[in-house]
Order: C-alpha cells, then sequence, then structure tokens
C-alpha cells in the first residue's frame, strides 16, 4: 500500500506544464519524502488529539506547499540528476 501511495503522489508532482518535465526517479524521492512526512505525522497525531485534523492538514500544506511551490517554479529550467557514486 505504501508503494502505491508513493507513485501516486509521484504522478501527481510529476503533472505540469513546464517545459522541462520531472525526473522520474526524482519524483519519486520528493513522493517518498512527502508520504513519509505526512504518515509520520499522523502517527504523532494518535498521541496529540489536542489538534484537530483539520488544523493538522493545515498545518501539513502550509509547511509543504513552499517545497512543491519551488519545485514547479525550478522545473521552468533544467533539472539534472546528479549520479551516486559506484552507481551508473
Amino acid at each position: 500500500m505504501q508503494r502505491a501511495q508513493v507513485l501516486l503522489v509521484a504522478q501527481l508532482i510529476s503533472r505540469s506544464d513546464a517545459d522541462t518535465p520531472l525526473d522520474p526517479v526524482v519524483a519519486e524521492a520528493l513522493a517518498q519524502a512527502i508520504n513519509g512526512a505526512v504518515e509520520s505525522t499522523a502517527l504523532w497525531w494518535k498521541d496529540h488529539p489536542e489538534l484537530s485534523a483539520e488544523a493538522l492538514a493545515q498545518l501539513l500544506t502550509e509547511f509543504l506547499s513552499p517545497g512543491l511551490l519551488a519545485l514547479s517554479q525550478r522545473r521552468t529550467r533544467s533539472v539534472a540528476r546528479p549520479r551516486r557514486k559506484g552507481r551508473p
């Protein structure tokens, strides 16, 4: 299930009218980060019911939106994916 969620988020953040398509590996890495943040926050929330679901959703939106906006702006320029050492 988690893999399906990551792939769905990767697909959603890859959609854009930008001139430069988002590298699928980059999209999947970002989707993993988003899912991890949301899942960890949901687990934390189970022990902190003093925050409403709506307030938590708004908090996550405010936290994640600047990064997603920066990503969309960056995609108007070329985005190179650096290779890790020892990988082709």
